[in-house]
């Protein structure tokens, strides 16, 4: 299988290619790190599947138009940081994208190259989750091959279920409380927060607290105005963690002994 890898990062032209070259049936035969570029290497070299970073949006929309009006190589889009919302990669599949994958998962993108080069239409599995979740997911009808989207053709699936004291944490939780002052206003134990607190995380399969109010908005079960007030401070958990910071630099550095480590965190205190 031949592949052309276009992305603006020098950096992940070199890793892919170099990662693909211990594929036995896969050979990067162009690299781009333009539309230009990669115009210029299709047109000399036979490709199978072109691997194109999703960022060069003007130049997938372009492939994808070609793509529905002739005969084309299979399309790959990578992710290379953030995924974007789910409602614009559910609109590239429909506009013909062939497959969807984080650039960091080494076997996705072999996987995807090998099952578009076949025909089928692959999404890696960590996307796939992201999508099943329902995190603003829609679908719209295409418009002359666009993958601008048609509000009024629009379903959007509603975000995870959440129960009530859940719903009411996460609302504190946007308003940048935390956990113990969460605690203290729900009339329940900083342990039960926390494990309200880790639930919404799983269940929006959040990075951190932003990052799920964020989602939460997203999917609506926050409104779209709420303001993400700064956490509270907290005395107690600041000092855990310079600790727990300063216990891990010398840990990794020194090789001290936990006896050492408890010391120097006394110490901080």
């Amino acid at each position: 299988m031949r592949i052309a890898v276009a992305t603006p990062e020098s950096v992940v032209r070199a890793g892919i290619a170099c990662l693909m070259a211990a594929e036995p049936e896969i050979g990067v035969v162009a690299t781009a790190d333009s539309g230009h570029e990669l115009r210029v290497a299709m047109g000399s070299t036979p490709v199978d599947v072109v691997v194109i970073d999703l960022d060069m949006g003007d130049v997938v929309v372009e492939l994808l138009r070609e793509k529905s009006e002739a005969a084309f190589p299979a399309v790959v889009g990578f992710l290379n940081g953030e995924a974007p919302p789910v409602r614009t990669l559910s609109n590239l599949i429909k506009a013909g994208l062939d497959g969807i994958v984080r650039v960091n998962r080494v076997d996705d993108v072999a996987r995807a190259i090998r099952e578009t080069h076949r025909g089928s239409v692959w999404v890696s599995p960590a996307l796939g989750a992201h999508v099943l979740r329902g995190v603003d997911l829609s679908w719209s009808r295409s418009d002359g091959g666009s993958i601008a989207g048609d509000p009024d053709q629009a379903v959007v699936v509603s975000g995870p279920r959440l129960t009530a004291t859940e719903r009411s944490v996460l609302h504190l939780v946007a308003d940048g409380y935390t956990d113990r002052t969460i605690a203290e206003q729900t009339r329940r134990t900083g342990r039960t927060i926390k494990y309200h607190v880790s639930n919404l995380l799983t269940k929006f399969q959040a990075r951190n607290r932003a990052h799920l109010v964020n989602l939460a908005i997203r999917t609506g079960d926050l409104p779209a105005n709420v303001a993400i007030a700064p956490e509270e401070p907290d005395r107690t958990t600041r000092d855990s963690q310079v600790v727990d910071r300063v216990c891990s630099c010398r840990s990794s550095s020194f090789g001290d002994t936990g006896k050492e480590r408890e010391t120097h965190a006394g110490a901080v205190k």
